[in-house]
């Protein structure tokens, strides 16, 4: 908090009575001896109704004309405007607020009567006015030389029903595509198939389809790396390799935001390669303690 310019100044002065027995409010006012700033939000009140009256006038000619709605205004006796609709928007997209909560809110605080259908309208309505941008930003990765994909599970629709949420990122973009998880939803997302460069993914066999045929390469995420690390330490409890293999992983995350703050391309050697070798040598002892799955003869 910084003290700035204050929106409203309330006085206040010396009640009650001196030591000589005079009554302060008498008193000479001899200006403010000290100020102090408290940060809050307007009193909650109901929202302000606004009616739209649309004259005619008749010409000297005798044409009579109406005057047109306001930008934003439907053609309908009863609408809400366009605060309120935003409101919706940030509460259930930008705050993950679900629909009903959200509803909730605005009547809350805002003494806005809204439906749950209209709360969803706005999303949709939303949605199309970003349909440019989003276009924009599918491009931007698809042309980044790194980028990184993911899907995870939403509940959508009736009980009981998934669906998966298609994600693909950089450093400075993401987007994000709802569908199954199947190649053609990959393909709807619209970044894959016109993709170039390094793909980081959790593996999942889709990534590696020979769909793709613009893939440079594939990089396994770290954090599902570390994550998977942390099975093994379950699997095998009294190993030490699991934990070796996290901290050099971590690590080697930690010199990466280093050098990047440095101004650095790449992690310097004298850092990079004591990590990398305890990695290798975690995942060597590691692979020996598993057994070996004899392979499949065929005659």
């Amino acid at each position: 908090m910084r003290w700035r310019k204050a929106d409203e100044v309330v006085g206040h002065y010396p009640e009650g009575a001196c030591a000589c027995g005079r009554d302060l409010a008498g008193a000479a006012d001899l200006g403010v001896a000290r100020s102090c700033q408290q940060e809050d939000v307007p009193e909650p009140r109901p929202a302000i109704r606004y009616q739209h009256d649309l004259h005619q006038a008749r010409c000297a000619c005798g044409r009579v004309h109406v005057a047109a709605r306001p930008a934003g205004v439907p053609d309908a006796p009863l609408s809400v405007g366009p605060r309120l609709s935003a409101m919706a928007v940030y509460l259930s997209v930008f705050r993950h607020v679900p629909v009903e909560r959200a509803q909730a809110l605005i009547s809350g605080l805002a003494g806005g009567v809204l439906s749950a259908g209209f709360v969803r309208s706005c999303l949709g309505k939303a949605a199309g006015l970003a349909a440019g941008p989003v276009r924009l930003i599918r491009m931007l990765i698809a042309a980044a030389p790194v980028a990184g994909f993911d899907e995870t599970t939403l509940r959508s629709g009736p009980a009981g029903e998934k669906k998966y949420v298609h994600g693909a990122f950089t450093e400075l973009y993401s987007a994000f595509h709802l569908g199954t998880r199947s190649l053609e939803t990959m393909k709807e997302a619209g970044i894959l198939p016109s993709f170039a460069g390094i793909a980081v993914t959790d593996r999942y066999r889709g990534y590696c389809s020979e769909t793709w045929t613009g893939i440079a390469g594939h990089q396994a995420c770290t954090a599902h790396l570390i994550r998977d690390f942390a099975d093994c330490a379950e699997t095998y409890p009294g190993a030490g390799w699991p934990e070796q293999a996290q901290r050099a992983l971590r690590g080697l995350i930690r010199a990466w935001h280093t050098a990047r703050k440095q101004g650095l391309a790449a992690i310097p050697g004298g850092t990079r390669e004591p990590l990398e070798l305890e990695f290798r040598r975690a995942v060597t002892v590691g692979l020996a303690a598993v057994p070996r799955v004899p392979a499949r003869r065929t005659l």
